[in-house]
């Protein structure tokens, strides 16, 4: 039987940018964003990568298939004059 996962999401990402001129050449900025990262395809395919480096030492590598996204929330804040 092959491998097989799935996943069902909706995500809202919202995105909150302000500005406020704190004196006429003083300018605050601020900002708030949600953000996702999904795995590279690599990254969760199902399988399995074994070779050899120029060191002759063996390396390997296994995709899961049951990786999950990132969640973050992001803030951004800056002075301008």
């Amino acid at each position: 039987t092959p491998p097989s996962a799935s996943d069902a999401y909706t995500d809202v990402l919202p995105s909150t940018p302000a500005r406020y001129e704190l004196t006429e050449n003083i300018i605050l900025r601020g900002a708030y964003f949600a953000s996702i990262q999904r795995p590279n395809p690599g990254q969760f395919a199902p399988r399995i990568l074994v070779e050899q480096n120029d060191s002759n030492e063996v390396e390997g590598e296994f995709g899961n298939p049951d990786l999950q996204r990132l969640e973050a929330d992001n803030f951004d804040a800056s002075i301008e004059w």
